[in-house]
């Protein structure tokens, strides 16, 4: 007890002391003791602060119909990409049949647009498909390096011919694609596929790019946004439709890369365990909905080995809103009909290769549920 007191007394006096000698000092000493000491303090207790949220909440998806295309007259079990015109049609793209089905609204096989073959109008792996305007349908064949102009009746307008996989979207009658020129990101064409010029530059995108990043874009009246999928973190640049070069944004909300570090390392571990080959895209791709609003779709992997969507929404700017969760699997092609319902290609597949349903989903966005 003794000495115990002895050490109490000559800390309490060296306290003191250091104490006076603080308050003897000048007063930028002073200051600079408690800014030394105040940064100190929120480095010790950084690892105790909760990270504020991604997202103010999160917005129930509800499913209201499902067309399952396994069960079609014509069954396609394997399929990327569809489009949805005025009319409420759906156009299927399916490299199994090497053509394009077109599904009315009862769910029944209509039309098969182009056949198997490598001339005009044929197909030998059309993936992806989208109606440009009113009356075209522009689809990309990933086994030619060809996008083809189709009026919505079948009839075959043109082709262009690429060099590359050939990424499509289009907004209106304005259709977007990788560029074939490689110093440039995106080609622009009208519904006819007459070129009318390029935008972007890897000058400026070349630094965070790796060889094979997957260009994905969204264009408006006046704008078109490109989205890198293979890139840590993803990145979206802005250009106008002259070619000037208006922002760019790293989708970096803390809790959401976090959230995706931990889905991307139990997913590899998964992949490795099961011999899954290639690597899984994690942010797979984005969709603008009519209020101006970005929905990133985000693919993670449930503890029952199933592949789940989680889309991330954002707003013009690329500050986060809220995410979307609700949805039976992985979703593909997503795009907004004019009610504003959400309509996807939905997969219910596990992660070990097993075929499993592939289904046409309409989802209504329910309203939002703070944390």
């Amino acid at each position: 007890m003794t000495q115990a007191k002895e050490v109490s007394d000559v800390l309490s006096r060296s306290s003191k002391g250091a104490l006076q000698r603080l308050g003897d000092s000048p007063a930028w000493y002073r200051l600079l003791f408690f800014l030394f000491a105040a940064f100190f303090a929120s480095v010790f207790t950084a690892g105790c602060r909760r990270e504020a949220p991604a997202a103010s909440g999160v917005v129930r998806a509800e499913l209201i119909r499902r067309i399952n295309l396994a069960e079609l007259s014509s069954p396609v079990y394997r399929s990327s990409s569809f489009d949805q015109d005025c009319q409420g049609n759906l156009y299927v793209a399916s490299p199994e049949h090497q053509c394009i089905l077109v599904v009315d609204t009862s769910g029944t096989v209509t039309q098969r647009i182009g056949s198997a073959g490598r001339g005009p109008g044929e197909f030998v792996e059309p993936i992806v498909v989208a109606v440009a305007g009113d009356s075209h349908l522009i689809v990309s064949d990933f086994g030619l390096f060809r996008i083809s102009a189709f009026r919505l009746s079948g009839e075959f307008i043109a082709a262009v011919d690429f060099h590359c996989t050939p990424w499509l979207s289009t907004a209106g009658r304005t259709v977007f694609t990788t560029s074939r020129d490689v110093r440039r990101l995106v080609d622009v064409f009208d519904e006819n596929l007459i070129f009318r010029g390029s935008v972007g530059s890897y000058v400026l995108t070349q630094p965070f790019l790796r060889i094979g990043s997957a260009l994905q874009c969204c264009g408006g009246a006046d704008t078109v946004w490109v989205l890198h999928t293979r890139i840590t973190p993803p990145e979206v640049s802005v250009w106008t439709l002259g070619g000037r070069h208006v922002a760019r944004y790293r989708l970096t909300p803390r809790s959401m890369m976090r959230n995706m570090a931990l889905k991307e390392a139990a997913l590899a571990a998964e992949s490795k365990r099961l011999g899954v080959s290639g690597n899984w895209q994690h942010v797979d791709g984005f969709v603008r909905d009519v209020h101006g609003r970005f929905w990133v779709n985000y693919l993670w992997l449930e503890p029952r080995k199933r592949i789940r969507s989680v889309y991330y929404v954002f707003d013009s700017s690329f500050q986060p809103l809220f995410r979307v969760e609700g949805f039976s699997g992985l979703t593909l092609s997503p795009h907004f009909d004019v009610s504003g319902r959400l309509w996807v290609l939905e997969a219910e597949a596990p992660v070990g290769g097993e075929k499993g349903d592939l289904n046409i989903c309409c989802y209504r966005i329910l309203g939002k549920k703070e944390k």
